[in-house]
């Protein structure tokens, strides 16, 4: 009777276990590829959108570079907060984002980090590792790349450069002692003790942080409201503070 029983009991649960396994997970209602060194930021923009819209959003962060070649092979995020125009126009060319919704959020500052007088010791060859972002895939390790050479260090560095995936890494090669200097964004230093020089913009061409709706964005109301809001004179403020510069409005 007992084996009966049991039986029974089981076959009347399969199917509800089976339901509950095949039921749909809580998903974010707004997935946002961001780059790496706009993340706190954008951390502290989602905090103030989800309060006053009650819309969940995932931040997921990465190089400019990697973040454009992820939604290629085909991550389904609905905006794209890259570190530069480049990315996003080229996803927009190739059929991944809409060209239309392209805007500046943010104007990157370049900055260089580590102990004691940085601007000298970069320019005189006192350090034993010069950490940046990959300037194949980081536009802010493509700016530094371009501060080096504008600089006439070429000679200096050569050798004793240590790259990362993105300013992230940079910024923790010398937080963990395995770089002496690095090149990050303002907004990773700016309350930080340690010493940091703001390179002058002639050194390198404007970093435009560009953001630009995906494909799978096109229809998800939740991400044209974040889109508008990053224009909004509180999510500038934000910025602003974070240690960016913002354009113009019109």
């Amino acid at each position: 009777v007992f084996k009966k029983i049991n039986y029974l009991l089981i076959s009347f649960l399969a199917p509800l276990i089976g339901l509950i396994s095949c039921a749909p997970k809580n998903e974010p209602v707004l997935k946002v590829a961001v780059a790496t060194n706009f993340l706190t930021t954008a951390d502290i923009l989602v905090e103030v959108f989800e309060r006053s819209t009650g819309v969940e959003v995932l931040l997921i962060s990465g190089s400019s570079g990697q973040l454009a070649t992820q939604v290629i092979n085909g991550a389904p995020y609905d905006i794209f907060l890259s570190a530069d125009d480049v990315n996003p126009s080229k996803l927009s060319s190739l059929g991944f984002a809409d060209a239309q919704t392209q805007l500046t959020y943010a104007l990157g500052q370049l900055v260089l980090y580590g102990a004691g007088n940085v601007e000298q010791n970069l320019k005189s060859g006192n350090f034993l590792k010069l950490a940046l972002a990959n300037p194949k895939v980081a536009p802010y390790g493509f700016a530094a790349d371009r501060v080096i050479d504008n600089l006439n260090i070429r000679s200096n560095v050569e050798g004793r450069i240590v790259y990362g995936q993105n300013v992230g890494q940079a910024y923790g090669f010398v937080k963990t002692g395995n770089a002496d200097l690095a090149f990050v964004a303002l907004s990773q230093v700016k309350d930080i003790k340690k010493s940091y020089w703001r390179i002058p913009q002639s050194f390198y061409s404007l970093i435009m942080q560009d953001a630009i709706l995906l494909e799978s964005g096109l229809t998800n109301e939740a991400a044209h409201d974040f889109l508008s809001f990053l224009s909004s004179d509180e999510a500038r403020k934000i910025i602003i503070e974070s240690g960016y510069e913002v354009p113009q409005n019109d």
